[in-house]
């Protein structure tokens, strides 16, 4: 693989390491693809949980505290 073609892939310095960590894991995980904004309660959960965090413009990781409302955090917008 070229650095030319590696220069051109976007969030490469995020990338790397997760792919790394998925490596290390992969024998302990299976991954689905699904498509985005079809209904699938986890991806659409998972969407609105993105937006939370885009919105709290926390740069850190953490956990989200606040009380888990499913139904609620569902009726957010979507990303």
């Amino acid at each position: 693989m070229s650095n030319t073609f590696l220069s051109e892939i976007k969030n490469l310095d995020i990338i790397k390491p997760a792919y790394t960590l998925y490596q290390e894991i992969s024998s302990k995980v299976t991954i689905h693809h699904v498509n985005g904004h079809v209904g699938i309660e986890g991806n659409e959960l998972a969407d609105r949980m993105s937006m939370i965090a885009i919105e709290s413009q926390d740069l850190s990781l953490c956990l989200y505290r606040a009380p888990y409302n499913i139904k609620e955090i569902l009726a957010l917008r979507a990303g």
